[in-house]
């Protein structure tokens, strides 16, 4: 499957070693390589949006919490209304 030329004569035994692995058994290897770390990469990426969606929902709470507070700290006070009322007008003609 494999074919690597090298220069040092004391690498050519293993050359012909690991020629004769069949084909099927570089597939296994190959499998049992790369499979874990794509397990755990999946893993990973699964912990990591969970993570950010905790912390998200934990940040909207703790505003949610703040508000919540800051209305109750306020309610002695009248609340502002955003009218504005004229009690006397002059009318200055030029």
């Amino acid at each position: 499957m494999f074919s690597v030329q090298f220069n040092n004569p004391n690498l050519t035994p293993w050359q012909t070693r690991l020629a004769r692995i069949p084909r099927w058994g570089w597939i296994a290897f190959f499998i049992g390589a790369v499979l874990p770390f794509i397990v755990f990469l999946i893993v990973l990426l699964i912990t990591s949006i969970f993570t950010g969606l905790t912390v998200m929902a934990a940040v909207v709470f703790a505003g949610w919490l703040i508000s919540r507070v800051r209305r109750l700290g306020q309610r002695s006070r009248p609340l502002p209304s955003n009218q504005i009322v004229v009690r006397s007008v002059r009318v200055i003609d030029p």
